[in-house]
């Protein structure tokens, strides 16, 4: 048998060498995709919960246009008929925001002239499932919750 000549015996395993080198860069951007599917993921729950919130939200609104705008603060404010009925449902385990009956919304109103109705400021608060609390626990902290926040005038709405 022949011996291999010195170059060719230090060549010898460089292309094993190689191969797992391209197998382990191979590997970590697979595991980066991997990453990249559970990041999107993420943010397409957070999106979903945020329509959830507007769709909420908008439909409180609507169902102040169609109410008396005489006794609109009675019946939506806090305590109100209408915005307990409306708090139900966004609170609602199973088909409500999930976490939000633990700091259920909120609504505030401010008297514009008396030609320009009422705006209402409707808080919506909840927090995904399996998402790590960070306050642990303490549910006063806003900053612990995602929120969605907006207003509606509602009333007269005619120009003074």
């Amino acid at each position: 048998m022949k011996s291999l000549p010195a170059a060719a015996r230090r060549q010898q395993g460089a292309f094993l060498l190689e191969a797992l080198i391209a197998i382990l860069i191979f590997s970590l951007g697979v595991l980066g995709i991997v990453g990249l599917q559970a990041r999107s993921l993420k943010a397409v729950g957070d999106a979903q919960y945020r329509g959830e919130a507007a769709f909420y939200a908008q439909t409180l609104a609507g169902r102040m246009w169609a109410h008396d705008p005489t006794s609109l603060q009675t019946y939506f404010g806090t305590s109100g008929t209408g915005f307990t009925n409306w708090s139900d449902q966004v609170t609602a385990a199973g088909s409500g925001l999930p976490g939000a009956a633990d700091r259920p919304p909120e609504i505030s109103f401010t008297n514009l002239s008396s030609k320009q109705g009422v705006m209402a400021t409707i808080k919506i608060y909840w927090q995904a499932p399996g998402e790590a609390d960070p306050c642990g626990g303490d549910t006063s902290d806003v900053k612990c919750w995602h929120q969605y926040v907006t207003s509606a005038v509602v009333g007269n709405n005619v120009g003074s």
